[in-house]
C-alpha cells in the first residue's frame, strides 16, 4: 500500500510545493505480510495429513519462530506508525477525537483534513498492529495446541496400526477355535508382545504428551484450568487409563497361557478317561454273561471282565501319578508366587482329582476281589454239593446195609425152625445140639453187632473226612483273601498271561452288540504288536517306568496332545511377514514394536547374536587405523576376541577391501547403501564442519543439555 505525505511549503509557489511533494512507501506492511505468507505455509504443513509428524513437528517449531518473529515485527511496527502519527502536526484535541471518536461533527480546511487523515491512516495501521498481536498470541496458543495434538494423533495412529495386528492373531485365535484345534500358546505371546509393544508407545506417549504440555504451559500462551489445558490433562490421563489396561491386559494374557498349558494337560486326562468309560460299557456287556464255569472257574467273559478291571486300575493309578506329577510343577509355582490364589486352587483341584483317581483305582481294586470271591464261593458251593451228593450215597449205602441185615435174621431164623424139626425127626442128644445151636446163634449175632458198629464208625469217619476237606479246602480259597496285594499280582499276571484271549472275547461281545473297539482299547490287548511283556502292572514305585500296554497307551496320548499342541503353536498360523524379533528380521510393517519399516524399505531388527557381533563390529573398527583402498593393514586389536567378532571378521576385511573407499573421497558404497558427504576434504574437515554448524550445535543441545532441565523431546526433530 503507497502512502503519499503531503509536506508544508513556507514562501513557495505552487511549482515548488509539487516538487516538495514525497510518496511514502510502507516497507513495514510487506515485512508483515512476507512473515504471514511464511506463517500460513508452515502452519499448512503442520496439520497436513501427508506429512509424517517429524515434518509436522519441525514446521510446528518453525511456524512458532516465525509467529514470535511477527509479533516483534508488529511490536516494532505499532511504534513505528505511532511515531509516523506523532510526527503530524494536530493538536492534541484533534489526535483525542481521532482515536477515540466524538458525538459531534466538525469542519475543517483542506490542509487540516488531509492532516486529520494521514494521521488516522496511521493510528489505524498503528491499531492493526495492536490486533495482530492478540490474533498472534491466539495463533501461538493454537500451534502449540496443535503440536500437543499432532503427538498425540501421531501416537493414536501407531496404537491403531499395532491394534489390527493384535486384532489379525485375535482373530487367527477364532479361527483355530472353529476348526477344531487346541488353543495356541504362540497366538497369546504374540499378543503379548503387541501389548508391550503397546505399553511402551503409551509410556513414551506419556511422557511426550506430559513434556508437550509443560512446554505449552511454559510458553504462557495456554493458561492452567482453561479449557485446552483440561482437554491436554485430560488426553494425558487417557493414556494413563489405558497404561493400566494394557498392565492389566497383559496379566490376562500370562493367565491366558498358562490356562491353555493346564488345558493340555486336563485334555489328556479326558482322553485317557475314555479308556475307563468303554471299558466300564464292556464290563456291562458281560455282565449278563455267565462269568462263572459249573466247576467255579472264571469263564471267558469273566476273566475279560478281571481283565477290563485290572486296566481301569491301571489306568486310574497312572492318572494319579500324572496329577502328582503336575502338583509338583504348581508347588514349584506357588513356592515363587505364595498369594497368588489362582495357583493354589488350581493345586486344590488337581489334588481332589488326584484323590478321585485313587478312589476309583481302590474301587476297581475291590471289584477284582469282589470277581474272586464270588468264584471262591461258587467253588465252595459246587463243592458242598458233591459233599451232600456222597452223604446221601453213604446213607443209601447203611439203608441197603440195614435191609441185608434184616434178610439174614429172616433166614437165620428159618434155619433154626428148620434145624429144631430135623433135630425133632432125629431125636438124638437134643440136649446137646440146644446148645450148641444156642451157642452159634449168640456168636453169629456177636459177629452181626461188631460188623454194624463197623459200619457205622466207617459211615461216621466218611462224614467227618468230608466236612475237614471242605473246611480245609474253603480255608485255603479264602485264604487267598487275606493278602490283597498278593491276590491283586496273582490277578494281574493271570490277565496278562490271557491277554489274548480277552483281546478275543472284548472282540467278540462288541461284535455281537455292534459296537467297534476303539484303537486305544485295542491296544491296550495287543502288547505283542509292541513287543511289551506285559498288558497290567502291579502299581509301584516304578509303576510308570514299567512296559506295558496301557502305559504304552497312556503315553502315546500324551504324545498325541503334545503333537496337537505343537501345531497349533506352530508359526505357520502367524501372519509370514511378522518377524520373530528374537531371532531378528526385517519388519515390513509399521507401529508395532516402534518399528518404521515397509514393504519397499524394511527396517532390520537385530537379533542377540547379532547384536553382539555388531557391536564387535564397531569396537574393532574403533581400534583400526585403516586406510582404505588397495593396502589395508587389518591389525587385530585386543578386542578383537570380543563376542560375535570371529563370525564377522573375514567378511569385514572382504567388505572393506571390496570398497576401494580412501579418507578424504566424498562417496562410499557398502552393498546397497550410498553415502555421501559433500565439501569434506578428510576427518578433520569432516569435524570442524560440524563444529561450526549452528543447526547441528543446536540440535546436541536440544538431546543433551535440554532434556536435563526439561526440555521436551521432540525438540530435536526441528533441526534438518
Amino acid at each position: 500500500m503507497k502512502t503519499v505525505l503531503t509536506l508544508a511549503n513556507k514562501g513557495g509557489d505552487s511549482s515548488s510545493s509539487d516538487k516538495n511533494e514525497l510518496e511514502v512507501m510502507d516497507w513495514i506492511e510487506i515485512a508483515i505480510a512476507r512473515i504471514q505468507r511464511a506463517v500460513s505455509k508452515l502452519k499448512d504443513i503442520a496439520s497436513n495429513t501427508y506429512y509424517a509428524l517429524r515434518t509436522k513437528l519441525g514446521a510446528t517449531y518453525d511456524a512458532i519462530d516465525m509467529v514470535n518473529q511477527e509479533l516483534s515485527v508488529q511490536n516494532r511496527a505499532y511504534h513505528r506508525y505511532m511515531a509516523e502519527a506523532n510526527s503530524i502536526a494536530l493538536s492534541g484535541e484533534i489526535k483525542d477525537l481521532v482515536k477515540n471518536g466524538a458525538i459531534d461533527i466538525s469542519r475543517y480546511d483542506s490542509d487540516t483534513q488531509k492532516l486529520i487523515k494521514d494521521y488516522q491512516n496511521w493510528i489505524e495501521k498503528a491499531n492493526e498492529c495492536n490486533d495482530a498481536v492478540q490474533e498472534l498470541h491466539n495463533t501461538l496458543a493454537d500451534l502449540v495446541k496443535q503440536q500437543f495434538d499432532s503427538v498425540a494423533d501421531d501416537y493414536a495412529n501407531k496404537l491403531e496400526n499395532a491394534a489390527y495386528s493384535a486384532n489379525s492373531v485375535t482373530s487367527k485365535i477364532d479361527a483355530m477355535k472353529e476348526k477344531g484345534y487346541l488353543s495356541s500358546t504362540t497366538m497369546y505371546k504374540s499378543l503379548m508382545e503387541s501389548e508391550v509393544a503397546k505399553i511402551a508407545t503409551l509410556n513414551q506417549e506419556y511422557q511426550d504428551l506430559t513434556a508437550a504440555l509443560n512446554e505449552a504451559m511454559s510458553s504462557g500462551e495456554i493458561e492452567k484450568y482453561s479449557d485446552a489445558w483440561y482437554e491436554m490433562s485430560n488426553k494425558i490421563l487417557d493414556v494413563k487409563e489405558e497404561l493400566d489396561k494394557a498392565n492389566i491386559s497383559l496379566i490376562e494374557y500370562k493367565n491366558t497361557i498358562r490356562e491353555i498349558e493346564w488345558g493340555y494337560f486336563d485334555y489328556t486326562q479326558q482322553r485317557i478317561a475314555q479308556i475307563t468309560k468303554e471299558a466300564d460299557f464292556l464290563a456291562n456287556l458281560m455282565s449278563d454273561t455267565k462269568l462263572y464255569q459249573d466247576n467255579g472257574q472264571l469263564s471267558d467273559t469273566g476273566m475279560a471282565t478281571m481283565g477290563i478291571y485290572g486296566l481301569n486300575y491301571n489306568t486310574y493309578m497312572g492318572q494319579a501319578d500324572q496329577y502328582a506329577a503336575e502338583v509338583k510343577k504348581l508347588n514349584a509355582e506357588i513356592a515363587k508366587d505364595p498369594n497368588n490364589t489362582k495357583l493354589i486352587e488350581r493345586k486344590e483341584e488337581l489334588l481332589n482329582l488326584q484323590r478321585e483317581s485313587i478312589s476309583a483305582a481302590q474301587q476297581e481294586k475291590q471289584a477284582m476281589i469282589d470277581l474272586v470271591q464270588s468264584g471262591i464261593d461258587a467253588q465252595l458251593e459246587s463243592m458242598n454239593e458233591l459233599i451232600d451228593k456222597y452223604n446221601e450215597a453213604l446213607d443209601s449205602a447203611k439203608s441197603y446195609s440195614d435191609y441185608q441185615k434184616k434178610i439174614r435174621d429172616q433166614t437165620s431164623e428159618l434155619s433154626a425152625l428148620n434145624k429144631q424139626l430135623a433135630a425133632y425127626s432125629n431125636d438124638n442128644s437134643e440136649e446137646t445140639r440146644a446148645k450148641v445151636q444156642k451157642l452159634q446163634l449168640e456168636l453169629q449175632k456177636a459177629q452181626e453187632d461188631l460188623a454194624e458198629t463197623e459200619y457205622q464208625q466207617y459211615i461216621t469217619d466218611q462224614k467227618k473226612l468230608l466236612d475237614d476237606i471242605y473246611t480245609e479246602y474253603e480255608s485255603v480259597l479264602n485264604g487267598r483273601l487275606d493278602s490283597i496285594d498278593a491276590l491283586i499280582e496273582d490277578m494281574v499276571s493271570s490277565i496278562n498271561t490271557k491277554a489274548d484271549d480277552i483281546k478275543d472275547t472284548l472282540y467278540d461281545i462288541a461284535n455281537k452288540n455292534g459296537y467297534t473297539i476303539s484303537d486305544e482299547m485295542g491296544a491296550v490287548w495287543s502288547s505283542a504288536a509292541y513287543t511289551l511283556n506285559n498288558t497290567l502292572s502291579v502299581y509301584g514305585s516304578d509303576f510308570s517306568t514299567k512296559l506295558t500296554g496301557i502305559g504304552y497307551v497312556l503315553e502315546g496320548i500324551q504324545a498325541n496332545t503334545s503333537a496337537m499342541a505343537a501345531n497349533s503353536n506352530s508359526n505357520k498360523y502367524l501372519d509370514k511377514d511378522i518377524p520373530a524379533f528374537a531371532s531378528g528380521g526385517l519388519a515390513k510393517f509399521t507401529g508395532l514394536a516402534q518399528l518404521d519399516g515397509t514393504p519397499s524399505k524394511p527396517e532390520a531388527v537385530l537379533s542377540p547374536d547379532d547384536t553382539a557381533r555388531f557391536i564387535a563390529l564397531v569396537d574393532y573398527l574403533k581400534g583400526q587405523n585403516i586406510t582404505y583402498g588397495d593396502s589395508m593393514p587389518f591389525v587385530t586389536p585386543p578386542m578383537a576376541h570380543s563376542a560375535g567378532f570371529a563370525d564377522i571378521a573375514p567378511k569385514l576385511a572382504q567388505i572393506i577391501a571390496q570398497t576401494g573407499t580412501k579418507v578424504g573421497d566424498t562417496t562410499a558404497t557398502f552393498g546397497d547403501i550410498n553415502i555421501n558427504i559433500e565439501q569434506v576434504q578428510d576427518y578433520e574437515d569432516f569435524v570442524r564442519k560440524l563444529r561450526d554448524d549452528d543447526q547441528f550445535e543446536k540440535m546436541i543441545q536440544s538431546m543433551t543439555i535440554d532434556r536435563v532441565v526439561g526440555g521436551n523431546p521432540l525438540n530435536k526433530y526441528r533441526y534438518f
